[in-house]
């Protein structure tokens, strides 16, 4: 069977004539110049059966007769599979609309040839052996093959130094692989020309060569794969009925039959691991493509904002139509149009995707706030969770070849068939932050609820409610399920409130029993953050400035690594404002460090967008990020621009206006923390006594017996709550501490020393709504005896620490007028 086809101009003329002949066998050809004995016959055959070349007539192949360089390029060109175009070459020996022009013009685009000088290719000239040489090894460099060299190279030519200079590596990669033979003599003969039969046996050599080098991990999977697809509908076979589906009591036979079958593919390497569930025999193939054999089961088959949208997804209209009439009629289309006429204008149907509409690109698009009713089908697979169908059913090699580049990790899986699923891990890893915010998603498959982790990868994207099936479920049940279900959304309570989603789901079950017992005891489960109405997921109470005052905890995603982040939204003036304060995590020393300030607004959308004011401690080289999120129960979350998900810890918040009396009770209170934990060891049980060394000899050591504080961080966290990064580890520094037996011990004596003044006075000076300066003056003995010096007080990591070491114990603090 010939795999090209070649345009008679370019036959006319490089006399490659094709004609019409006899059948042959493989590897045959119907020249009579070429006789059997010959030493080219193989290769003559091989040229011609796959289109390389061709005879000059229906019976002469011409062996002896010469190649130009048109002819060689042209074949090289119609081997790569080249687009036989027109195109400039950029030699003016080389007109355009020749036979070989494309050719030349698509070997100079990729560099294998670049003319024999003064900007001409000389087309009809013979091609010498270096010349091929050097075309073939630019072809494979040009085309990213890797050529096996041969176990047994020849001996290096000992013509060798007759090679041109720009000939030496490719005739050194013919030498190596074999392509290119040297003579019986040990001669290359570089300048020699070389004629038919020398080509043709070069271009089996390459092609051959080329065909048989190592096969990528993913193209060795995608061969495993279409061998497992093939033999497992062989068996399925054997098991199907006479309407194509197969009866429940020879499923089980027909699922042990395929796993034995994956476990010879396992003990052959080609499957690396493989699972039997009730409905399916999951494989991994080739380390990386899931595949999914799931038989067609008898039963199963035929037989925020003001408003939101209604999306049906059925990826098997057609086969499930049947089931869809024996149902009465009504499915999701009937549903999501019910919906509309109850609560319309606010609840549109918009968009009804069926077949291969339903597809991976349909999913990532999904708008959020919607109603998703999908109906098809499903399965379930131990490692992964619930599966379900796409209506993509597109297999060939750079589909699957995109689709592993784009997401591997398992998280799309494709069956006997090439029909397609997606697993858990789709949505896990691949759908954005908060894809379905807002949304009901109704996942009328069979084993949607098989557990809770297809449904978990969907809620923690946002949904409101999500809805699916615990087994394998009949379709005629699920339509029923489902629409009930809807139209139990519009039904009212005697108080004239609309049902809730735990109501609706009862009615639909009062009507058509709790379970499927006709089929495998399937039941609808559901997943919701509030038992609400539709009517209330429709228009939800928005969050307001106000719901979002509060201290949050968590960490961003900065492109240095995780950070700490401690947020503090809080109200100024009439307006909202936040700080956004930045930390080093445990162990962590590359991240985000420091504070900015931001102006909170409500977007149109209903997410708040937080944008950067001002630096209040800004580190080298950063700059001021606008940011944008969500805020769902306590959690506040967005990827704009980079992630981020924070708690509420607090509903209120230290910050506002700071007055100099309540920082002087600050500092009152800080000085009397610091003299009690690092100069007076107010909580130390001085009965239980440790030798411990220091400063080269041993001291006394206390145990510390303040509750809960076994360890020398826990001072220090104390000690964080009072003073700023820094100034805490000093003043914990003042004193040596030993941790032993689950106990922390502390230097005896010494600690803090110095002379303290009889009374300070202190002007206060508020910098901005973060910190405040303030200016000390300490008088001994009635006269000022140092002089005046200044501290800051700042709001730090959701505290307002000093930037300085503090002890007025007992001192009087006046505030100057």
């Amino acid at each position: 069977m010939k795999r090209r086809v070649i345009s008679a101009a370019l036959a006319l003329c490089v006399m490659l004539t094709l004609l019409s002949g006899t059948a042959l066998a493989v590897g045959q050809h119907p020249f009579t110049d070429v006789p059997q004995s010959h030493w080219a016959n193989e290769a003559v055959g091989y040229v011609y059966e796959n289109d390389l070349m061709n005879g000059v007539s229906a019976t002469m192949f011409q062996p002896g007769g010469s190649l130009t360089r048109a002819m060689f390029v042209t074949i090289l060109g119609r081997m790569a599979g080249a687009e036989e175009e027109s195109g400039e070459s950029g030699f003016a020996d080389v007109p355009a609309g020749r036979w070989y022009s494309a050719y030349v013009a698509w070997a100079a685009g990729e560099g294998i040839v670049d003319g024999t000088g003064n900007g001409c290719f000389s087309p009809n000239s013979p091609v010498t052996r270096e010349q091929m040489a050097t075309m073939i090894a630019r072809y494979v460099d040009s085309a990213d093959l890797t050529l096996p060299e041969t176990g047994d190279p020849a001996a290096p030519f000992t013509d060798r130094n007759a090679v041109s200079d720009w000939a030496e590596a490719g005739v050194e990669l013919m030498r190596q692989t074999g392509i290119l033979a040297g003579y019986e003599d040990g001669t290359f003969q570089p300048q020699r020309t070389a004629n038919r039969a020398e080509a043709a046996t070069i271009f089996m050599r390459l092609e051959q060569t080329v065909n048989a080098s190592p096969q990528s991990p993913e193209e060795a999977a995608i061969e495993a794969y279409e061998t497992a697809a093939a033999e497992t509908r062989q068996i399925e076979r054997k098991y199907k009925n006479t309407d194509g589906v197969v009866p429940r009591e020879k499923l089980e036979p027909l699922l042990q039959e395929v796993a034995a079958y994956a476990e010879q593919l396992q003990n052959q390497g080609t499957v690396t691991n493989y699972e039997v569930n009730d409905t399916c025999v999951y494989m991994k193939v080739g380390g990386w493509l899931g595949f999914l054999y799931a038989p067609p089961e008898e039963g199963m088959m035929a037989g925020g904002q003001e408003g939101m949208e209604i999306i049906t997804l059925e990826p098997f209209p057609g086969e499930m139509y049947a089931s869809y009439l024996l149902a009465g009629g009504k499915g999701p289309d009937q549903a999501a149009e019910d919906l509309e006429d109850s609560f319309g204008p606010t609840l549109t149907y918009q968009h009804n995707y069926d077949g291969d509409a339903v597809s991976v690109d349909t999913l990532k698009n999904l708008p959020q706030h919607s109603i998703i009713l999908w109906s098809g089908h499903g399965n379930y697979v131990d490692r992964l969770g619930s599966v379900l169908f796409l209506g993509t059913k597109k297999w060939d090699q750079s589909t699957i070849l995109l689709y592993a580049q784009e997401f591997g990790d398992e998280a799309l899986l494709v069956n006997q068939n090439g029909q397609f699923y997606i697993s858990p891990i789709f949505f896990e890893k691949y759908m954005p932050q908060d894809a379905f915010a807002g949304s009901l998603i109704y996942l009328g498959t069979c084993q949607s609820f098989a557990d809770r982790r297809l449904a978990e990868s969907i809620w923690d994207k946002g949904a409101e409610v999500i809805l699916g099936n615990t087994r394998t479920v009949r379709q005629i049940y699920n339509f029923k399920m489902l629409y009930s279900f809807a139209e139990g959304l519009t039904q009212r309570t005697e108080q004239g409130s609309y049902y809730t989603i735990s109501q609706a789901l009862e009615y639909a079950k009062e009507k058509h029993g709790s379970a499927d017992t006709w089929g495998y005891n399937s039941e609808v489960k559901a997943l919701y953050r509030e038992d609400v109405t539709l009517e209330e997921i429709i228009s939800p109470e928005k969050t307001t400035l106000e719901d979002l005052v509060g201290v949050y905890e968590g960490s961003y995603f900065a492109s240095q690594g995780e950070t700490g982040l401690t947020l503090t939204v809080y109200e100024e003036n009439g307006a909202y404002r936040a700080l956004f304060d930045f930390y080093n995590l445990p162990g962590r020393t590359n991240a985000k460090e420091g504070s900015y300030t931001m102006d909170v607004t409500v977007t149109d959308q209903g997410a708040f967008r937080f944008d950067a004011d001002q630096w209040v401690e800004k580190p080298s080289g950063y700059r001021l990020l606008d940011l944008e999120g969500t805020l769902q129960g306590e959690v506040l979350s967005g990827d704009s621009p980079t992630p981020f998900s924070i708690t509420k810890c607090s509903d209120t918040t230290t910050l506002g206006e700071k007055s100099p009396a309540q920082i002087a009770k600050a500092i009152q209170e800080t000085s009397d923390f610091t003299w009690n934990w690092f100069y007076d060891n107010q909580y130390t049980d001085k009965n239980d006594l440790i030798q411990a060394p220091y400063k080269g000899g041993t001291w006394t050591y206390e145990r510390v017996n303040y509750a809960g504080i076994t360890k020398k961080q826990d001072v220090l966290k104390m000690a964080k709550g009072y003073y700023e990064e820094g100034v805490a580890e000093t003043v914990v520094a003042y004193k040596e501490w030993v941790e032993q037996d689950g106990k922390l011990y502390v230097s005896a004596t010494e600690g803090l020393g110095g002379i303290w003044p009889e009374r300070v006075s202190i002007a206060v000076e508020k910098e901005n709504d973060l910190c405040y300066r303030i200016i000390c003056c300490e008088y001994l003995s009635g006269e000022l005896y140092q002089p005046p010096y200044e501290i800051q007080y700042r709001y730090q990591h959701g505290n307002w620490v000093f930037d300085q070491p503090l002890i007025h114990v007992g001192v009087e603090i006046e505030i100057a007028g």
